[in-house]
């Protein structure tokens, strides 16, 4: 297994070849690491590694929209429990191989001592009415090295490196001495599971029986990627996360339409408001110079941050949705003191991204040539946003970030 390299280390993939995987994928029996668009290179392995562990991180977290696709790469692919084999090689790491403790007696002078076997089993010397014992039976504990819960952690942990190595050591650990046998390692691991109340184990426990379970019954390692081919879902949840107000909040401004029919009947056509296909992705509330501002944000996956080809832009219908987003806001209650403003958020490498503001820059803004009302919403700014630095550090409602992009779409 290799060290993290410019060979696993995959950037900007959907540009050079149009691949939309973002995620790790194994390939040819080692692991490849797919950043989105526009990711910053590393400089260094430490670098390397820390970004494999934050691209999984905000995976895991954000990877709530339907857009992990296991049928993607096959009828026998399938999401692989990542999750599980970082923390089977952690524990590795940290401790070694787990081992389970056998306490032995043994008649000794000295030792923690077990008196109710040293009554039963030693002759005590008599003084006076007194008893006298020169040797006690004496507990210890000692590791059982050979047990079958190591052999089967043994097991685990070299899987792990196989797939995931490259994220911790250059240094392969030795190759489980016991044959796969899923019946037998699952029934071990449950009993230990249904057995054990210590935290730390009890989670070892279950993350060796998920590694198990996902090797199925012959161990074959179908399990090939961990990932997603619509990074725009993720994209789209961490823009919402940094500037957006809660959804429950965000109801407010969402169009509506209704059927009115001729029997006088009438029907919400967004009867799911959740499903409804015209929904802004985030609002931004913020006041600048004493004004407060309505901000309409459109998070988008595109590569012009990347290609400076204006083919990579929004088209005429996301164009088009931002204007019906901002008619709408100017009519509700909330909005009668507030400016309202339009932008698309699209990926790019800052090179040296400030993180205050996420390197946000403005590079120009798209109208209709029917919309002459002079309104601030006409104005539909693109705003590039670097990536790297919004998936490292994500925190709700930063206010030089807010600032910075509040500024770039009021005075351009």
């Amino acid at each position: 297994m290799q060290a993290p390299t410019e060979n696993i280390c995959i950037y900007d993939a959907k540009i050079k070849n149009g691949d939309e995987f973002v995620g790790i994928r194994m390939e040819n029996g080692f692991p490849r690491v797919y950043f989105p668009t526009g990711y910053r290179r590393a400089k260094d392995i430490r670098e390397q590694r820390r970004d494999i562990l934050n691209l999984i991180s905000v995976l895991s977290v954000y990877g709530n929209r339907n857009e992990f696709k296991p049928s993607t790469y096959g009828n026998n692919s399938q999401v692989f429990p990542i999750h599980a084999y970082i923390g089977v090689y952690t524990y590795y790491l940290n401790y070694g191989y787990f081992s389970e403790r056998e306490a032995v007696y043994n008649r000794r002078r000295t030792g923690k001592i077990d008196w109710g076997r040293t009554v039963k089993q030693i002759q005590p010397q008599w003084s006076q009415d007194d008893p006298i014992y020169l040797e006690y039976i004496v507990k210890r504990s000692t590791a059982n090295e050979t047990s079958l819960l190591t052999q089967i952690h043994q097991y685990c942990v070299y899987e792990a490196y196989q797939r995931l190595g490259c994220l911790f050591t250059a240094t392969e650990p030795a190759k489980p001495s016991i044959k796969y046998n899923e019946a037998l390692f699952v029934s071990i691991l449950q009993a230990k599971i249904a057995s054990s109340f210590n935290e730390k184990h009890l989670t070892l426990f279950k993350q060796m029986l998920d590694i198990i379970r996902s090797l199925g019954t012959d161990g074959n390692r179908n399990i090939q990627f961990y990932g997603t081919n619509d990074f725009e879902y993720i994209w789209e949840g961490l823009i919402d996360k940094v500037f957006g107000i809660p959804p429950k909040d965000r109801r407010e401004y969402y169009p509506k339409t209704t059927w009115h029919l001729e029997n006088g009947t009438s029907t919400d056509v967004d009867t799911e408001l959740e499903k409804s296909a015209l929904r802004p992705d985030t609002i931004m509330l913020h006041e600048r110079n004493g004004t407060p501002g309505i901000y309409i944000l459109d998070a988008k996956y595109y590569r012009y941050g990347i290609t400076k080809q204006p083919t990579s832009l929004p088209g005429s219908s996301s164009i088009n949705k931002q204007f019906t987003y901002a008619e709408y806001v100017e009519t509700l209650d909330c909005a009668k003191d507030s400016r309202i403003y339009n932008a698309f958020i699209m990926p790019y490498n800052a090179d040296a991204a400030n993180n205050a503001d996420y390197g946000v820059k403005n590079i120009g803004y798209a109208t209709g040539n029917w919309k002459q009302n002079g309104k601030t919403y006409e104005k539909i700014h693109g705003i590039l946003l670097d990536v790297k630095t919004l998936m490292h550090s994500h925190t709700r409602h930063p206010t030089k970030a807010m600032d910075r992009l509040a500024e770039l779409i009021e005075t351009a």
